[in-house]
């Protein structure tokens, strides 16, 4: 191993190609790396300090003379690539003289000296030839860092003093030989693997999924290998992964896609090591797994993992109705925990084992069993440990069709709260402050089983509604403390699209005044409309009504 300190022009000189390996994840700056690097660039132009340390680089000889993998800094080389991308177009504008010393950093004998991995590839072809063409392209963070630095270089010229010919020449300079990098060279006798791993895991969900990647890829000796690896399976992986998070809101899908792949390996290892795997675990189970028999089969298992979690975290994708209304039901929950007893179930389903209605049955009894226990704090903490284990149970019965039985007799065993249990908790738990999510899942389920919504849709603009608010007003006299140790519970709790609006009004005002619950369309609120008063025996009768239909939706272990 060879240690140096080079500035961006030593890095990118001679006649070498930096070529990123394929396991690489694709390109993922956005705007507030690239702001960052910005900040730092202006702190040296502001003469805040005259050179900044932009990290290491690792690089790994490769075939041939000057010829190197990128081991580690191929987000800082892209970036700096499309930036010198940028500045050679303005240089035609601005300076000529130096355009030629900032072309010999992206070419060798007319070839780019950066290739970056598989993912990036189309885009990287555009910057160079046809910039037009990357807003085009499907992942576009390329795009993205073109656009912010080409507008950010041309405001500092717009507003610089003297020539602009001066102000681009300094901008270059200082780009080139004022920004420096250790350079980690490494020999034969490296462990590159190694050295990535040390540099790079910190043990978030995040840096596992990377370093994935990095080691299903790294265990191919040939270039070759490694595309065939890449190509059959691992991006067919992710972009049915990518598949299960599209109809996030834009901007959010890549960051859901970062924390869902993490979820998505878990509950494979969870199924296929047969015991609970904590995220800290992850990276060491993955690869204790896929060294287990043949790389290819594990991976090709995996990938058929990869088409049912499409499914499962993207119902549309899912044609029998039945299940894909349960499935919504379970996206509505923002459930993950449930994820290895479902591959278990599915793949039992897909392989002719189980019929539409037992899968739907065992489904259904996930669901009660979740929203019985969310009712009893003190057992609802360990649904990751309590899954693994139903996950392990049903897997040991790969040939059973009464696979809904042994997940009903699986989850009984695991503080399955009875009906005489679910009575108590159900009217007296503060369902709001412990799980805000299933409290207003009861509640929207709960309405929908009692009110007509072929034309009423709940949508995320309906909140919940607390009767007796959370900051009572002057209206709010009588029976104070008894009503506060009642905020919480299901009781004292509707749901209305005029949340604010209500405040900390009076029960008479939120009963009568304008958009007040006794206009509203909701059978929530019409079971309150009727009642004089609002107290704590008033909870808890409505929080006895509406357990009548709870006892409906979500019956019990027993009978069912």
């Amino acid at each position: 191993m060879k240690v140096k300190e080079v500035t961006l022009r030593e890095l990118l000189k001679g006649q070498l190609i930096l070529r990123v390996p394929p396991f690489q994840r694709r390109y993922a700056w956005r705007e507030r790396e690239f702001q960052r690097l910005w900040d730092d660039i202006t702190g040296l132009l502001n003469g805040e300090q005259s050179r900044h340390f932009m990290g290491t680089m690792v690089l790994e000889p490769f075939t041939g003379t000057n010829n190197y993998s990128v081991i580690d800094g191929q987000q800082r080389l892209a970036t700096f690539t499309v930036i010198a991308k940028v500045l050679l177009e303005l240089s035609e504008r601005y300076n000529s003289r130096i355009s030629t010393a900032i072309r010999s950093s992206l070419l060798t004998k007319q070839q780019p000296k950066f290739i970056p991995s598989l993912h990036d590839q189309e885009s990287f072809t555009f910057l160079c030839e046809n910039p037009a063409l990357l807003r085009k392209t499907k992942h576009r963070n390329v795009w993205l860092c073109q656009n912010f630095f080409s507008q950010q270089i041309n405001n500092y010229l717009t507003n610089s003093t003297g020539t602009k010919s001066k102000a681009f020449a300094k901008l270059v300079k200082l780009i080139f030989d004022q920004l420096f990098f250790v350079r980690i060279s490494l020999t034969d006798k490296d462990d590159a693997q190694g050295i990535f791993e040390t540099i790079n895991y910190t043990g978030v969900p995040l840096t596992a999924a990377d370093l994935a990647r990095n080691f299903v890829l790294g265990q191919a000796n040939t270039t070759a290998r490694q595309e065939l690896l890449n190509k059959q399976y691992w991006q067919p992986i992710e972009s049915a992964i990518e598949d299960s998070v599209r109809d996030d809101p834009v901007g959010l899908g890549k960051n859901r896609l970062q924390k869902v792949l993490p979820e998505f390996l878990r509950a494979v290892l969870v199924v296929e090591r047969k015991k609970y795997i904590s995220f800290s675990d992850l990276y060491r189970e993955l690869r204790i797994f896929l060294r287990m028999g043949n790389l290819e089969e594990n991976l090709s298992l995996t990938l058929a993992y990869a088409e049912i979690f499409k499914v499962i975290a993207n119902p549309e994708y899912e044609s029998s109705k039945k299940l894909q209304t349960q499935l919504m039901r379970f996206k509505n929950l923002r459930m993950t925990t449930h994820y290895p007893v479902l591959f278990v179930l599915y793949r039992s389903y897909w392989n002719g084992k189980i019929n539409v209605n037992e899968l739907l049955k065992a489904m259904q009894y996930i669901e009660s069993f979740v929203v019985r226990r969310a009712f009893n704090s003190k057992v609802s903490r360990d649904l990751n440990q309590r899954f693994s284990e139903v996950a392990k149970e049903i897997s040991d019965h790969p040939n059973s069709g009464k696979l809904a039985t042994i997940v009903r007799n699986s989850l009984a065993k695991k503080k399955w709260p009875t009906d005489q249990e679910f009575r108590v908790n159900f009217v007296s738990s503060p369902i709001y402050s412990t799980a805000p999510t299933i409290a207003r899942y009861a509640l929207v389920n709960i309405e929908q089983r009692n009110g007509n919504h072929r034309e009423l849709h709940i949508g995320h603009g309906v909140q919940i509604e607390h009767i007796f608010p959370q900051q009572p007003g002057n209206g709010w006299t009588e029976d104070l403390e008894e009503l506060k140790k009642n905020l919480h519970v299901i009781g004292n709790l509707s749901l209305t699209a005029y949340n604010s609006k209500y405040s900390n009004k009076s029960f008479n005002e939120k009963l009568r005044g304008p958009n007040g619950l006794k206009k509203s369309p909701f059978w929530l609120n019409k079971i309150v409309s009727h009642m004089p008063d609002w107290t704590s025996q008033e909870i808890r009768q409505r929080g006895e009504r509406l357990l009548k239909e709870a006892m409906h939706l979500w019956p019990g272990p027993v009978g069912r």
